[in-house]
């Protein structure tokens, strides 16, 4: 099955394309783009439309599991803007054990692809340690390394973080989590400690455990956090990281 879209602005900025080109897909794939009008089953018009690979969202809260099946209203929501593929289980936390969700989004489908952290907080908060001001116990937080891992092989694309919001996870906790993803290539998401003139030390001890164990790291909510006037030179904090 061959489709053409023809008449749209084709922007796709990886190609350095932005202009009006023809589009062939076959068997859901793109197949070549360009100015002829070769031969299809299908032809779509999109003039007046933008036409680009479809965005990722690398940061939201997945839609909720009731009775075993999903309950789909923020992915449709996301496709109708454009988002193809979004990541959940941010800042720590899950709707749902994260490898029963992608069990079930690969049994039913969903409106869009998705990808899924591995949360920090659900997996604590399942390990017994419920209280987020307190500390977790040597037992705990070994029941907790355990589940992320098999998390992780099961197709988690990481570990996150909500380290705002449970003050009693210490940089030890954090750090024995994180090293789940060493040797994985899989990053760890974190909506940092503290914010305002606390930010640097924060990203600081998010970047700490991405040297330790030269893992990528990515910095959630970092308009939000800092966003009282330490803004630009928290970037170039980010930047000397990215150096490095």
């Amino acid at each position: 099955m061959k489709t053409l879209i023809y008449g749209g602005r084709v922007i796709d900025p990886a190609n350095n394309m932005d202009g009006n080109y023809k589009i062939l897909l076959e068997n859901g794939k793109v197949a070549w783009v360009g100015s002829d009008l070769p031969d299809a089953d299908i032809r779509i018009n999109a003039a007046g439309k933008i036409v680009t690979p479809g965005f990722i969202d690398i940061h939201m809260h997945e839609d909720p599991v009731e009775n075993g099946t999903l309950r789909q209203c923020i992915f449709p929501m996301m496709l109708r803007q454009g988002v193809t593929t979004a990541v959940g289980g941010n800042c720590g936390g899950n709707v749902h054990d994260p490898i029963d969700y992608l069990n079930i989004v690969d049994r039913e489908g969903a409106a869009v692809n998705v990808a899924l952290f591995a949360g920090h907080e659900y997996f604590r908060t399942a390990a017994g340690a419920e209280d987020i001001y307190g500390g977790s116990t040597e037992t705990q937080q070994q029941e907790m390394v355990n589940n992320i891992q098999a998390a992780l092989c099961a197709g988690c694309v990481g570990v996150s973080f909500g380290l705002r919001y449970v003050p009693g996870a210490d940089k030890e906790e954090f750090f024995r989590a994180a090293a789940c993803c060493a040797g994985t290539g899989k990053p760890i998401a974190s909506h940092v400690r503290d914010d305002a003139d606390a930010i640097f030390a924060s990203i600081e001890e998010l970047a700490e455990a991405g040297r330790k164990f030269r893992i990528p790291m990515q910095i959630s909510h970092i308009g939000s956090m800092a966003g009282f006037g330490q803004m630009e030179a928290v970037l170039k904090q980010v930047e000397q990281y990215q150096a490095e």
